[in-house]
């Protein structure tokens, strides 16, 4: 399918928007607008500076290297991952297939990358750590990521899922966030991890 039909499929009655490639990567956005425009809002009006939620240069160098070539690496394992059918997808995932669903694979990566280091790390960690020190205020927010996901059926092993994944990736992130002190690093290797659960997801609505 090329990426021009992609973008003009026949929606489904009852749910014109999430059963399309462009009406679920429209979800994504807006859902990503609507957490993080209030959250800058908030900060500007209370006069703390948007450095107070990680939003800035911070310390880049390495770590942000690291989680450009991570991100590339799980892009390409993301591929060999779903040829050998370790991940629930629909239909047959050719390298066609694959590189037309790019662009909204990687645009809604990216958004949700972003969304939720800025909802978890960015909201919580620098409080957490002036109250607790930096390594509890690590792994209570990463507790609290790991249960706000405790709802979403990713695959039907729920717990392995949580606490192999979840858990650890919130870990992660957090130390990139405090290490870089930057939101840049952290939401790059979590758009990267996002990508075989956002393909799974957009190969159901192609």
């Amino acid at each position: 399918m090329s990426r021009r039909h992609l973008l003009h499929e026949t929606t489904v009655a009852g749910n014109p928007l999430a059963s399309t490639v462009i009406g679920t990567v429209s979800i994504q956005t807006l859902e990503t607008g609507i957490a993080i425009i209030p959250i800058f809002i908030s900060v500007i009006v209370s006069g703390e500076g948007l450095g107070a939620i990680y939003a800035q240069r911070g310390r880049l160098g390495r770590w942000l290297i690291f989680s450009f070539v991570a991100f590339c690496a799980l892009y390409l394992l993301t591929l060999r991952a779903t040829s050998r059918h370790l991940f629930p997808i629909h239909g047959d995932l050719t390298i066609g297939r694959y590189l037309d669903l790019t662009p909204p694979l990687l645009l809604m990566v990216v958004t949700n990358g972003f969304q939720e280091e800025f909802l978890f790390r960015g909201l919580f960690l620098r409080k957490y750590t002036s109250l607790f020190g930096p390594n509890f205020a690590n792994l209570l927010q990463a507790v609290l990521f790991t249960v706000a996901h405790a709802g979403v059926t990713y695959t039907p092993n729920a717990l392995i899922f949580l606490f192999l994944f979840v858990f650890p990736l919130g870990l992660f992130t957090g130390y990139l966030m405090r290490k870089t002190d930057s939101v840049l690093a952290p939401a790059v290797f979590h758009a990267g991890v996002d990508i075989p659960i956002y393909l799974a997801f957009l190969t159901f609505v192609t």
